[in-house]
């Protein structure tokens, strides 16, 4: 067996195209400036919450230290989801987006109140916004159109009409 092949004897054929999958190279200055971003965004909360955080937690650097946590988190999951076949999410983006117009409804009913609006769900103590989940879904439902119509999407009448 070769250093670092699995033995896909007994998976299904999509399980195995996971597995088997050959990931892309680095889009180095797309990386880049996304690390730019976050860097900048760092910086600023930094310097906006300074002061606000040595008053209310007596640690300067709470806020920026947390934020921080939280963005190696997304550029772990970034790095993760990326290696997942771009098939898989055009399988995948109509039911999203079903999903999402669901959750969308559904907070209108039954989610909490914060602030004077119900935009949130409270699932295992961890508050949830449907409309994140959207923005998600209508990016890979764009995607997926896009790459069904093909050269149509040129066409004001199709792309931009459309999509709109």
């Amino acid at each position: 067996m070769v250093y670092g092949a699995a033995d896909t004897r007994n998976q299904t054929a999509p399980a195995r195209r996971l597995l088997l999958h050959k990931c892309e190279p680095v889009d180095f200055p797309f990386l880049l400036l996304i690390l730019t971003l976050l860097g900048a965004g760092l910086l600023m909360m930094f310097s906006a919450s300074f002061a606000r955080a040595n008053y209310e937690t007596g640690n300067p650097v709470y806020f920026t230290v947390r934020q921080t946590l939280f963005a190696a988190l997304g550029l772990a999951a970034m790095f993760f989801l990326s290696r997942i076949p771009t098939e898989f999410w055009r399988n995948m983006a109509l039911p999203v987006y079903g999903v999402s117009l669901v959750l969308l409804v559904l907070v209108l009913v039954a989610g909490e109140q914060i602030g004077g609006a119900r935009r949130w769900f409270r699932i295992f103590g961890i508050q949830f916004q449907p409309s994140e989940l959207a923005k998600f879904a209508v990016i890979c439902v764009l995607a997926k159109k896009t790459v069904d119509y093909g050269s149509r999407m040129e066409r004001f009448s199709w792309g931009l009409l459309r999509m709109g």
